[in-house]
């Protein structure tokens, strides 16, 4: 007769336990994150046993402007659909939360059909702004600036210039890419790698972002971040802040925590997900004050210490600036799909 648990002798029974305690330990000490590690470029020192995969996906409908988390999304030449394909306008030039804090407190979205670009402000206060997204009523093409670039946009009508400018107090209009062959705008070439070939270079279009197609970020690489900033304050007798999050870096794939070691995403070279090749196009995501903007509130530097920029002064400056985040882009055909929950696959990464 087979013997039943409950009749093993009490010695038997603690040999397992402990048994069980010393191989708990082994694989705690094996696996777990070393957050105290400064290097820049940490090197995997076990071997994975788990794969890397995306925790959130995010689009901005109007460039620096609330995003809007999404289970999936489709790609096409100028990287996530209606991933900042709209953008606000002030004597011909682009805003952005670095002069005008309170955009972050408007929240875009899609309507269901895809149709409608639907505007809120995050107070529920105010009237809700819908427009259509591709109205054929709109046919004058006006030329912008963004950054060192003049694109082709159309003007999205009187109607959102109200809302807009009534929120914001001042002059502003609401554009959007000008349709077809009419909009155009490369990667620019402050952020390609060397070894990029000038057809490479001529494949690479972006929307109306400030540099790459999509930027990926880590939930560790947040964490240690905000270990570091709450180092940093208690060192200077400062008083304790909530915890960043991923808003403020403004990721359009946020990475789990769980798959991968702090700033393990600066050592991607080239990945795959869904099918779909990434390269990595610069060395990263240089980061500004834009960064300091409380996502909740619309303050910038709202407590006068310049984080997380004062900390990430002290570990994460390159010769290119302030690096957080990688940026890539993808040559592929349109119409491939991003989903939660999906692997990412390290092809080729350095150490």
């Amino acid at each position: 007769m087979e013997e039943l648990p409950w009749t093993r002798t009490k010695g038997e029974l603690f040999l397992a336990s402990i048994i069980i305690a010393y191989s708990a330990f082994a694989f705690y000490l094996n696996y777990k994150p070393d957050n105290n590690n400064n290097n820049n470029n940490q090197k995997i020192e076990s071997p994975r046993d788990h794969p890397i995969r995306i925790k959130k996906i995010i689009i901005y409908p109007i460039k620096s402007c609330k995003g809007v988390e999404v289970r999936s999304c489709k790609l096409d030449k100028f990287g996530f659909e209606n991933d900042r394909r709209f953008m606000l306008v002030s004597n011909g030039r682009f805003m952005s939360q670095r002069k005008a804090p309170k955009m972050a407190l408007i929240q875009p979205k899609i309507s269901d059909d895809g149709k409608w670009l639907i505007v809120n402000r995050i107070d529920g206060k105010g009237e809700e702004l819908r427009v259509l997204i591709n109205d054929p009523k709109r046919k004058e093409i006006v030329n912008v600036g963004i950054w060192k670039d003049s694109v082709n946009v159309v003007d999205c009508g009187e109607e959102s210039s109200n809302w807009f400018s009534k929120f914001l107090e001042s002059d502003v209009k609401l554009v959007t890419m000008a349709p077809g062959e009419t909009y155009t705008r490369k990667v620019d070439t402050d952020y390609l790698n060397n070894d990029d070939d000038n057809k490479d270079k001529e494949l690479y279009q972006v929307s109306l972002c400030d540099s790459a197609q999509i930027n990926i970020l880590s939930e560790s690489s947040i964490n240690d971040l905000n270990k570091r900033i709450s180092e940093t304050r208690k060192s200077k007798n400062e008083s304790e802040r909530e915890p960043l999050s991923w808003e403020s870096f403004r990721p359009n794939v946020l990475v789990s925590g769980y798959s991968c070691q702090p700033f393990e995403e600066d050592t991607w070279e080239q990945i795959r997900i869904s099918g779909l090749l990434l390269k990595k196009i610069s060395p990263g995501c240089p980061r500004c004050k834009l960064t300091t903007v409380n996502p909740e509130k619309g303050i910038i530097n709202q407590y006068d210490d310049n984080e997380p920029l004062r900390t990430l002064e002290t570990y994460r400056k390159f010769d290119t600036g302030l690096l957080f985040g990688v940026e890539f882009v993808h040559q592929q055909q349109d119409g491939e799909e991003f989903s939660v929950g999906d692997i990412i696959d390290v092809l080729k990464a350095i150490n």
